[in-house]
């Protein structure tokens, strides 16, 4: 089954969207850094980010991965 790039793409942006909303639901949840009292906006944005990195990071890598594996050989 060939899988074009417009499904790899679909799957990135999914994917982006929802690690997006769990990086929101990290930073805002009740037992948060704003919450507790431990960090400032600063902190709380650089916890968002970095979930958000830790969330998209493999999942592109291995879509990219995909992409040099599934490529046809050139003949001539």
């Amino acid at each position: 089954m060939e899988i074009t790039v417009n499904v790899k793409q679909m799957i990135a942006f999914i994917w982006t969207m929802v690690a997006v909303a769990v990086s929101i639901i990290i930073v805002f949840a009740p037992v948060g850094p704003l919450y507790i009292g431990l960090g400032s906006w600063q902190m709380s944005l650089l916890l968002f980010f970095v979930s958000l990195l830790v969330l998209t990071l493999p999942v592109y890598l291995l879509l990219a991965l995909w992409h040099v594996l599934s490529e046809k050989p050139e003949t001539e």
